[in-house]
C-alpha cells in the first residue's frame, strides 16, 4: 500500500495522487497551437523561455554576439536571476541571466520558444533563409536593466521591447481563418502600429491581423478593410495602455475582447480559406506590413480553434499571472 499523509480531522492522501502536485498553469487546462510567454504556461514544459542574444560593446553585431538559453526562475518568469543553459562563450550552464549580460548594455531576443509542444518558434529568420539580424529582435535588456512592464499591483514582470522594425516570424502551418483565437499582452508606445500578423496578402486582400491607429484597435479579418472591426478605445489615445486583447474568428461570428470586455461582436465575412501562401515576411509578432509594433508584449497565444466559449476563463488566467488590468 502507498504511504499517506494525514491531513486532520481524520482526512489523508495518498501523495501520488498529485493532491499536492504542481498547480495547473493555463496550458495545463486549455492546450494550444503555439504558446510565447515571459512565464511558464505549462507545468509539465521542460524547455526554456527564449535564446537571448547579448550585443557585445553595444556595436550593433560588428563584434561577435554571445547567445544563450533562459530558463525560468523559480517564480515561473524570466527574470534577472533566470538560470542560462548553453552559452556560446563568456558563461556557464547555471549561470544567471544578469551574470551572463555583465556589464553590456543591449540584450536581444533571438528566438521565442513556443510552450505549446507544436515546435512553432518564433525566430528573427523568415521562411526564404534570411539570417537573424539585431536590427529586426526586439530586446530584453537596455541600458544593462531588465525591460519590464509593471503589473497592477506594480510587481514588474519582465517584457519584450520592439520597435517600428522588429519581427519574430513563425509559420502558419495548421491555422485557418474559419476557427482561430489569439490572446496577446501588449502595450502600445506608438499611435500607429501592428502587434501580430498570421496572414498579410493585398493582393488577395486576405488579412487576419492586428492593428491600432489613435483612438482605434482594428481586427482585420480575411477580406481587408472591408473586413476590419475598428473600436473606438475610449479615454484617449491608446498610447501606453496596457492591454490583454483576445481575437476570435470563427465560421459563424468574430470578436475582439479587450481587458475582459468585448468591445466588438460581428457575424464573420462570407469567405473563409486557409491562411496557407501567405508572404513569409509578413507572418509573426511584429512588423508585419506598413507599421510595426513600438511597445511591450509579455505573451501571445494562438488556438487553432474558436475560444469565444473559453474567452473568459483564458483570460482570467492570464490577467491573474501578468496583472494586466
Amino acid at each position: 500500500m502507498a504511504p499517506r499523509l494525514g491531513l486532520g480531522g481524520g482526512v489523508t492522501a495518498n501523495p501520488a495522487s498529485g493532491l499536492f502536485g504542481a498547480p495547473n498553469l493555463l496550458l495545463d487546462n486549455f492546450s494550444a497551437h503555439r504558446a510565447y510567454s515571459v512565464r511558464k504556461l505549462s507545468k509539465d514544459y521542460s524547455g526554456f523561455a527564449m535564446k537571448i542574444r547579448v550585443d557585445i560593446d553595444d556595436d550593433g553585431a560588428t563584434t561577435p554576439d554571445k547567445t544563450a538559453d533562459v530558463a525560468f526562475d523559480d517564480d515561473g518568469f524570466v527574470s534577472a536571476s533566470s538560470k542560462i543553459y548553453n552559452p556560446s562563450a563568456d558563461g556557464s550552464d547555471g549561470d544567471t541571466l544578469a551574470e551572463f549580460v555583465d556589464t553590456e548594455d543591449e540584450v536581444y531576443c533571438h528566438t521565442w520558444y513556443d510552450q505549446s509542444g507544436s515546435g512553432v518558434n518564433a525566430v528573427d529568420k523568415e521562411a526564404g533563409g534570411f539570417f537573424p539580424t539585431i536590427a529586426n529582435q526586439p530586446k530584453i535588456y537596455t541600458s544593462n536593466s531588465l525591460i519590464t512592464d509593471v503589473t497592477a499591483s506594480g510587481t514588474p514582470r519582465a517584457a519584450l521591447l520592439f520597435d517600428d522594425a522588429d519581427i519574430l516570424h513563425f509559420t502558419d502551418s495548421g491555422l485557418s481563418f474559419g476557427n482561430i483565437s489569439v490572446f496577446i499582452t501588449y502595450r502600445p508606445a506608438a499611435a500607429v502600429h501592428t502587434a501580430w500578423c498570421l496572414k498579410f496578402e493585398s493582393s488577395g486582400a486576405k488579412w487576419f491581423t492586428h492593428y491600432q491607429t489613435g483612438l482605434s484597435s482594428y481586427f482585420y479579418y480575411n477580406a481587408g478593410s472591408a473586413g476590419a472591426i475598428g473600436v473606438d478605445n475610449g479615454g484617449g489615445a491608446l498610447l501606453d495602455k496596457r492591454r490583454l486583447y483576445s481575437f476570435h474568428a470563427g465560421t459563424s461570428a468574430r470578436s475582439q475582447v479587450i481587458n475582459g470586455t468585448t468591445v466588438t461582436d460581428s457575424s464573420t465575412d462570407a469567405t473563409t480559406s486557409a491562411l496557407g501562401g501567405a508572404t513569409a515576411a509578413n507572418i509573426g509578432i511584429g512588423k508585419t506590413f506598413t507599421a510595426g509594433p513600438t511597445g511591450k508584449v509579455q505573451e501571445l497565444i494562438v488556438y487553432a480553434t474558436d475560444q469565444v466559449s473559453n474567452n473568459a476563463d483564458i483570460v482570467s488566467d492570464i490577467n491573474t499571472a501578468l496583472e494586466v488590468y
